[in-house]
């Protein structure tokens, strides 16, 4: 037992040192650790890391409110249509694994399905961390990109990529590498706004999600609370070195752990 928590323990404190160094959500880093080094079920994964993820933000959306940090007219706009994507995908989930419970061949054939749709959505976030990388390079080099109007385009187009956005988060509890592109190329917000309007709806969404995993009896909160905790050390000392390394050589070291992690996951998903 004690094992089990101080192995808890540490594999949150590397995952909140991680996002400490480098912002990156915690779900990528969460997600291989649970199905490869503790053996969970993919459903279990997920459900697992979304309450991890409600946990360590649950203190950041307040604060980023408080701030002024979130902008509330595109934050209702996405979850327009994210709130439904999410709930859907996540009841399907569930219901399919309890309709399906005492059919081991189904129910191991829909996880290995699920596993393979995380696998794919963590190499999409490792592209998406690619090209912020580049985005910020070309920053540091004095590109400065053309000021736009916040907002984006047209309700129907910011409620279809939201719905897809919201299903993405409740199939895999991956939230901000997929939300923030979202928030940037198409909601058109400043920095400041990408973070906190980014980190209000995801914990939104994290609970919603957290919420029906539960429910669905897929998430061991002992898990997601221990590591949650331990993250809140890591990310105190991750960020005290922020500044202090070099954050593009930084940035991808941390991306290519993540693809490492997902080919680790890629190339034992059938075993």
């Amino acid at each position: 037992m004690i094992e089990e928590i101080f192995l808890r323990l540490l594999f949150g404190g590397a995952v909140g040192f991680a996002i400490g160094l480098t912002s990156i959500g915690g779900a990528v880093f969460m997600l291989p650790l649970l199905t490869l080094w503790l053996g969970f079920t993919s459903s279990e994964a997920v459900g697992t890391a979304s309450l991890y993820s409600f946990a360590a933000k649950v203190f950041a959306g307040p604060r980023h409110i408080a701030l002024n940090n979130v902008d509330f007219a595109v934050a209702k706009r996405f979850l327009i249509g994210a709130v439904p994507g999410n709930l859907v995908v996540t009841i399907a989930i569930n219901r399919y694994m309890a309709v399906h419970e005492q059919n081991e061949q189904l129910t191991d054939a829909f996880q290995q399905q699920l596993r393979l749709s995380i696998i794919a959505v963590i190499f999409l976030a490792v592209i998406l961390m690619t090209i912020n990388l580049i985005r910020r390079s070309r920053r540091t080099q004095g590109e400065e990109p053309a000021p736009v109007q916040p907002g984006g385009g047209s309700l129907f187009a910011s409620i279809v990529l939201s719905i897809v956005v919201g299903a993405v988060v409740g199939a895999t509890a991956i939230s901000a590498v997929v939300v923030v592109p979202l928030m940037i190329l198409h909601f058109k917000l400043p920095a400041r706004y990408t973070v906190g309007t980014t980190v209000f709806t995801t914990l939104v969404l994290m609970l919603l999600t957290s919420v029906v995993y539960l429910f669905g009896k897929q998430i061991d909160v002992r898990t997601a609370l221990w590591m949650a905790l331990g993250s809140v050390v890591g990310v105190y000392f991750g960020s005290r070195l922020t500044g202090r390394l070099p954050e593009q050589q930084l940035r991808i070291a941390v991306i290519t752990l993540v693809a490492l992690a997902a080919a680790m996951m890629l190339i034992f998903s059938g075993k």
